[in-house]
Formats: C-alpha cells, sequence, structure tokens
C-alpha cells in the first residue's frame, strides 16, 4: 500500500524533480529515499529555519513540531512504504514536500481541509484522503 507516496509524485512532475535534485522523476520508494538524503544534508538548525515559512491552516508551526517534523523523517525507514504510511493531520513529510518543492497543499480528510502554506510557493497540490486511502486530486 504506496498510496501516500504515490499520491504525492502524481502531482510532481518532471520539472519538478529537475528543479529540486537535479534528476529525473523518480519512483515511489527512490522518492522516499531523496526526501530522506535531503534531510541529511540538511543540519537541524536549518531545517528549523525552512520550516519558519509554512504555515498549517494559518498557523505557524512551533519549534518543538518542527523538531519532531525532522525527528519523524530522518528516523523512516524508506523500505516500509509497502506497508503503508499513516498520515497525520500535519504531517511532516507532507510540510517537507512543500519546502522542497516550494509549494503549497491542501489535504482534504474526511471532509475536513488542511491547508500548508508556503510563502513564495509557486503552485498547490490537492490531495484527498480517508481512513484507508490517500490520492491526488
Amino acid at each position: 500500500m504506496t498510496c501516500f507516496w504515490d499520491g504525492i509524485l502524481h502531482n510532481l512532475k518532471e520539472d519538478d524533480f529537475i528543479s529540486t535534485f537535479n534528476c529525473k522523476k523518480q519512483n515511489n520508494i527512490n522518492f522516499v529515499k531523496l526526501l530522506k538524503r535531503k534531510l541529511e544534508e540538511t543540519s537541524k538548525d536549518e531545517f528549523i529555519i525552512q520550516n519558519q515559512d509554512i504555515r498549517w491552516n494559518g498557523e505557524k508551526l512551533t519549534k518543538q513540531q518542527i523538531i519532531e517534523n525532522y525527528e519523524h523523517i530522518k528516523d523512516y525507514n524508506p523500505n516500509s512504504i509497502y506497508g503503508g504510511y499513516l498520515c497525520s493531520v500535519c504531517d511532516p513529510f507532507l510540510i517537507y514536500v512543500c519546502i522542497l518543492f516550494k509549494v503549497n497543499l491542501t489535504h482534504n480528510y474526511c471532509g475536513h481541509l488542511m491547508k500548508y502554506n508556503l510563502n513564495g510557493a509557486t503552485k498547490t497540490l490537492k490531495f484527498k484522503s480517508n481512513t484507508g486511502h490517500f490520492w491526488a486530486v
């Protein structure tokens, strides 16, 4: 069950990968590995600074949330993608996608809209999910 990663990849284009990672669009496992590799190149302090430009439902993230997001991504095992991903309402990977690809994002979970906004975003990615599935809109 890789619907979370497949949904994100569906909304990202080849140009997004070239400008962010200087490579072609990847499959889901390599995409997660790229995200983690990019994080490894970023210090925790840099990550905190990058996250200051993001708003979730209009609210700035706290430093504690940012640190926990950093740890979540750092500790995530890419090989676990086939067992599904439990997306949270203020999800670390969705925030990270916003930052890396310079996009806004909306996530409609069972009728509840979560908005991720980044200063200077170039486009908006849209997603929906329910208790068992995540997809691109």
